[in-house]
């Protein structure tokens, strides 16, 4: 079972990055994450967020993305999904969510 577990519903619009920065700040507190680890995992998270909402939303339509982020112990486990364009797998090889698990030095 999860120490902690933070469900954010995010607009596809570039504000709700505020959100998610309230949100990583939080999660930093209670995770003790080093000042270099949480500025990496962050830039990350910022980065995979504004390509959703800049090359996934682009079909005039609201779209929600969904980020779920898990505290184990020393494991962070973030998960990413979205209603928005698909992914066209066909042009590249990548995948149409994401998971991403960062260990946590102590």
């Amino acid at each position: 079972m999860p120490l902690l577990k933070l469900s954010l519903k995010l607009k596809d619009q570039l504000e709700d990055l505020k959100k998610l920065n309230k949100a990583l700040d939080f999660l930093r507190s209670l995770a003790g994450m080093s000042k270099k680890c949480s500025c990496e995992f962050s830039l990350v998270l910022e980065e995979l967020f504004t390509n959703i909402v800049q090359h996934g939303c682009r079909d005039g339509n609201r779209h929600t993305i969904n980020i779920t982020m898990s505290l184990e112990k020393e494991l962070l486990t973030v998960r990413i999904e979205d209603d928005c364009i698909p992914f066209n797998r066909i042009i590249h090889d990548f995948p149409t969510n994401f998971i991403l698990c960062l260990f946590l030095p102590k």
